[in-house]
């Protein structure tokens, strides 16, 4: 694998990875999730 690919691999990764939080605010923002403090931490987490 070269660079390009190897770096256009990584990105693909961060996009997947970034869209999982991004999924859960928009469902606690359309109350679809019971809020609790367990969705807040793990947004804290994936926030930083």
């Amino acid at each position: 694998m070269d660079a390009v690919d190897y770096t256009h691999y990584k990105e693909e990764q961060w996009a997947y990875y970034q869209g999982l939080p991004d999924s859960v605010q928009v469902l606690d923002g359309l109350d679809e999730i019971e809020k609790c403090m367990c969705i807040k931490e793990l947004l804290k987490k994936f926030g930083k």
